[in-house]
C-alpha cells in the first residue's frame, strides 16, 4: 500500500502536442497519450512513432513521466504488430504501457525499462480481479470508474499492486470495457478507439404498456469531480490520480491540471473558484462524486453538452442582447443560450465589463428570460496559450586571468560544469563587469531554462562576448543531458527478468463441437436439455435460494457470474459456491478467474472477457480448468473461423450492449430502494429503436440493456463448430445448431426481427 506521506501522481492526457504542453507547464506529475493505432482515443490528434521521441524527451527533462496507450482490443495479426510496438515504446524509453490486452500485458511484463499498466478496460474493481492482474505481470491497475471505496481501500491493502484511479472527466455510463453500444448501433467500436457516443443521445423510458415515462438524455453520465474525493482515495492508498480528456482542448487540460495541482499541494483544500475554474473548462450537468459510495447521482437527463457556468438571465433582445448576471465579461468570452435546457443559440461578449448588464453579438433566437451560460473564458484560454514553466537553473561564472573561464549550471540539485575555449586576459582597458556577465548568462533563448540566480567570480578580466555566449549554449546544452541521465538513472523501475510464466497453450477439458445453452430458470433448462451439452445458468437474483432451486433440476450446471461484484456480492458468490456445489462457472471478469482457482471449478470464459485473439484466451485460463471459450460478440465470423477455430461462437439470443451500475429504476421513478418499483423499462431512441433494460441483484442491483434486436445465427451460420447460445424460448433455434454441430444443416432458418450478423461481419446488420 502507498506510504500515507507520499502524494499521488497526477496523471494527465495528452491527446496533442499542445495538450502535452499544457498538462505539463501547469503542474502534471505524469501524462498519458496513444498514437494512431492501438489507442482507445483515435479520434484525437494523437501523436506520432516519428515525433514521439522529442516529446518524451521534453517530458522526462521536466521529470514528467509518459504513459502511452495501447488500449482497445486486438486482433491475432494486431497482437502481434503490438508486441513489435511496444519493444520500440521500451527502446525509446518511455515509462509506461497501459494495455487491454492480457497477452500483451503479459508480454510488456518482460519487457526491461518500462511499467504494465492494465488498463480501465479489465474493469478492475475488486481484490481478485486486481490479484489477477497482477498475476498476468501488470504493475499498475487503472481501477474502474465504478470501484467503491470500501473495495479501492482493500485492493491497496491485499493485492499488493499499485493502483491508478480517475479523479476528473467524462463518466462512461457503462461499465468499464462493457459496452458494446456504439459497436451495433453505430458500427463504431469503443473498444476498438472508435466510441460514436450512442449513451449522450436523447431517449424515452417506456414501460410494459408503452407508457413513456421520461424524455431525456437517460444515459448520459455527469462529468466527474474529484475535489471533494481527492483525500478520500489518497488516504485508500491510491498512486495516481488520472484526468479524463484526451478528445479535449489543452485550455481543459492546463486548467485541470493546475487546480488540481494547487488542491494536491494544499493539502487537499480547495476553494469555490476552483470548481469554479473547473467548471469552466468543462462540466457536463454540474459534476458527480461518482460511484465511490454507491452513489446515485450520476445521469444528467436534462442537458448532455459542456455546460459551463451561469453567466446571467437575458433581459433585453433588440439586434443584439443585454444579460443580467455578477460575472465579469471579457472580450471575446463564448457562451450558450438555454431555455428549457434546449440550446437556442450561441454567442460571443464584446468588449467588457464588470457591470450587470453587457451587450453580446448572437447567433440563434434568444428571448427574455432565456439563461446564458460561460462555456468559455477568454482570459481562461489567454492564461494557459501564455503559461510556460521554464527549468529553474542556478548559474556559477568563475574567471582567472590567464585561465578558461567556467560555468556551472545547477538545476534540480543536478549539475554541469562547462570550461570555455579562450583564456581571459587582463582588461587594458574597460573589463567586463559583473553585470555585463550576468546579462549574457540570462540570455537562454528557445532553450527549457531560466537563470534564477547568478554567482560571479571575476575580477578585471577580459573576454569577448561571443565566447560567453558560445559557454552558456554549452553549459544548457550540457545540463539538458544531465537532467534526462540523472532521470533515467533514478526513476523507478520494476525488476522484471521475465518474472511471468508465458504459456499460449490452454488444456481444454472438452471443446470440439458442442452447444452451450444459457437458460435463465428450471423450465427453459427442461425444455433444450436433450440439445445442449451444458448449461449456464443465469439467475436474475443471485442467491443461495435461487441457485439452490435450479440445481433441483440440473444437477451438473454451470453459473454465470457477473461482471460487476463488490467485496458484499462476492461473499453472496462464495456462499452460493459453497452451499449449492455447482459444476464450474462462466468468467466475465478477472475477479472470477480467481474465484474459479480458489474453489477448483471449471471454467467457462465468457463474453464479459471480450476475447480477441488465442493468445489471451490461454493467458486468462492458465492455471485453470478450462472447459471453453466463447469470441468476443465484436469479431466476425471469418475472424473466429480464420483465428479462434476451437472458440464458442455466439449463435443466437439476447445481446446485452451496455451494463451499468446505477440505477435507471431511480432516475425515471426517483423511488428509494426500500420502495423500489421495479419495471421492465425499455429506452426507444430517435430512430425508434427500442433498447430493453433487465435488472440482475446480488447485494445491490445492476442492469444490463440489450440490442434493440437479438441475434440470429441461423441465417449466417452454415458450418459446423461450437456454439453458445442464450435461451429464447425456440427450442427449434438450439435444436438446429446441436445438429449443425455435427455437421448436419437441418435448412431451419429463423424468421422474425433479428440482426443476423456480429458487429464485423463483411455485410451490412439489419437493425
Amino acid at each position: 500500500m502507498r506510504d500515507s506521506a507520499e502524494k499521488p501522481i497526477l496523471l494527465a492526457p495528452a491527446g496533442s502536442p499542445q495538450a502535452l504542453k499544457a498538462a505539463v507547464y501547469n503542474g502534471a506529475d505524469a501524462v498519458y497519450l496513444g498514437l494512431n493505432k492501438f489507442n482507445a482515443r483515435l479520434k484525437a490528434e494523437n501523436f506520432t512513432l516519428e515525433n514521439l521521441s522529442e516529446w518524451i524527451e521534453f517530458c522526462h527533462l521536466y521529470g514528467v513521466e509518459v504513459c502511452i496507450t495501447v488500449n482497445t482490443s486486438l486482433k491475432k495479426g494486431e497482437l502481434e504488430e503490438a508486441k513489435k510496438f511496444a519493444e520500440q515504446l521500451a527502446a525509446l524509453k518511455a515509462d509506461c504501457i497501459i494495455a487491454t490486452e492480457p497477452a500483451l500485458i503479459e508480454f510488456c511484463a518482460g519487457l526491461k525499462g518500462i511499467r504494465t499498466v492494465a488498463s480501465t478496460q479489465l474493469n478492475i474493481h475488486n481484490v481478485m480481479g486486481a490479484q489477477t492482474a497482477k498475476a498476468m505481470g501488470a504493475d499498475v491497475a487503472v481501477l474502474s470508474r465504478e470501484a467503491i471505496l470500501d473495495d479501492i481501500r482493500d485492493i491497496n491493502l491485499y493485492a499488493d499492486i499499485e493502483t491508478e484511479c480517475f479523479l476528473h472527466g467524462a463518466l462512461c455510463v457503462s461499465l468499464s470495457g462493457q459496452c458494446y453500444l456504439s459497436s451495433f448501433v453505430d458500427g463504431n467500436s469503443g473498444n476498438r478507439g472508435l466510441c460514436a457516443q450512442p449513451c449522450r443521445q436523447l431517449y424515452r423510458s417506456f414501460c410494459q404498456d408503452g407508457e413513456i415515462k421520461k424524455s431525456g438524455y437517460l444515459l448520459s453520465a455527469k462529468d466527474l469531480c474529484g475535489v471533494y474525493t481527492a483525500k478520500r482515495l489518497a488516504d485508500a492508498g491510491v498512486s495516481i490520480f488520472k484526468i479524463e480528456g484526451r478528445n479535449r482542448r489543452e485550455q481543459y487540460v492546463g486548467e485541470t491540471c493546475s487546480v488540481y495541482r494547487k488542491i494536491l499541494d494544499s493539502d487537499y483544500e480547495f476553494q469555490a473558484d476552483d470548481i469554479k475554474r473547473l467548471k469552466t473548462a468543462f462540466n457536463r450537468g454540474d459534476y458527480t462524486s461518482g460511484y465511490l459510495n454507491n452513489a446515485d447521482n450520476i445521469i444528467y437527463p436534462l442537458f448532455q453538452g459542456h455546460k459551463g457556468i451561469e453567466a446571467g438571465i437575458i433581459k433585453k433582445v433588440d439586434g443584439s442582447f443585454v444579460i443580467a448576471g455578477n460575472l465579469f465579461l471579457h472580450e471575446c468570452d463564448s457562451f450558450k443560450i438555454l431555455r428549457d435546457f434546449k440550446e437556442t443559440g450561441n454567442c460571443v461578449a464584446v468588449g467588457n465589463s464588470s457591470n450587470l448588464i453587457t451587450k453580446i453579438k448572437y447567433s440563434g433566437k434568444p428571448q427574455e428570460g432565456d439563461r446564458v451560460y460561460l462555456t468559455s473564458s477568454a482570459a481562461m484560454n489567454f492564461r494557459i496559450a501564455h503559461t510556460e514553466k521554464r527549468i529553474q537553473a542556478n548559474a556559477e561564472f568563475s574567471a582567472k586571468v590567464g585561465e578558461e573561464p567556467v560555468l556551472k549550471l545547477t538545476a534540480r540539485d543536478v549539475s554541469a560544469i562547462v570550461k570555455g575555449k579562450i583564456k581571459a586576459q587582463s582588461a587594458l582597458n574597460q573589463p567586463l563587469s559583473n553585470a555585463q556577465i550576468e546579462e549574457l548568462l540570462r540570455k537562454t533563448g528557445e532553450t527549457e531554462f531560466t537563470i534564477s540566480d547568478v554567482v560571479i567570480n571575476s575580477d578585471n578580466i577580459f573576454l569577448p562576448k561571443s565566447s560567453i555566449n558560445e559557454l552558456r549554449r554549452e553549459a544548457t546544452s550540457a545540463l539538458r543531458a544531465e537532467l534526462l541521465r540523472n532521470y533515467y538513472q533514478t526513476r523507478n523501475l520494476p525488476a522484471h527478468n521475465d518474472r511471468i510464466e508465458k504459456s499460449y497453450e490452454m488444456p481444454f477439458l472438452n471443446h470440439s463441437g458442442k452447444i452451450i445453452c444459457q437458460v435463465r430458470n428450471a423450465d427453459e433448462y427442461l425444455r433444450i436439455k436433450q440439445y445442449t451439452d451444458f448449461v449456464v445458468f443465469k439467475p436474475d437474483d443471485y442467491s443461495v435460494e435461487s441457485v439452490s432451486d435450479f440445481k433441483t433440476a440440473c444437477s451438473d450446471f454451470y453459473l454465470d457470474l457477473p461482471n460487476f461484484a463488490t467485496q458484499h456480492d462476492l461473499r453472496i458468490i462464495a456462499d452460493i459456491i459453497e452451499k449449492c456445489g455447482v459444476t464450474g462457472i462462466v468468467a466475465n471478469n478477472l475477479y472470477a478467474l480467481r474465484l474459479a482457482k480458489i474453489y477448483s471449478l471449471d471454467v467457462v470464459l465468457g463474453l464479459g472477457l471480450n476475447i480477441f485473439n488465442r493468445e489471451s484466451a490461454c493467458v486468462l485460463g492458465k492455471n485453470l480448468k478450462v472447459r471453453a471459450y466463447i469470441a468476443s460478440q465484436e469479431l466476425s465470423l471469418k475472424d473466429i473461423r480464420d483465428n479462434l477455430s476451437d472458440a464458442y461462437i455466439f449463435a443466437g439470443g439476447d445481446i446485452t450492449v451496455m451494463t451499468v451500475a446505477h440505477c435507471p429504476i431511480k432516475v425515471n421513478f426517483g423511488n428509494e430502494c426500500k420502495k423500489c418499483r421495479y419495471e421492465n423499462l425499455m429506452y426507444g431512441d430517435k430512430t425508434g429503436r427500442k433498447f430493453p433494460l433487465k435488472r440482475k441483484r446480488i447485494a445491490r442491483c445492476y442492469f444490463e440493456i440489450e440490442n434493440c434486436v437479438p441475434l440470429n445465427g441461423t441465417r449466417k451460420i452454415d458450418f459446423p463448430g461450437n456454439f453458445f447460445l442464450k435461451f429464447d424460448g425456440d427450442e427449434r433455434e438450439v435444436a438446429h445448431f446441436s445438429m449443425l454441430a455435427q455437421g448436419i444443416d437441418d435448412g431451419y432458418r429463423k424468421n422474425g426481427q433479428y440482426t443476423c450478423l456480429l458487429y464485423t461481419s463483411d455485410a451490412a446488420d439489419e437493425l
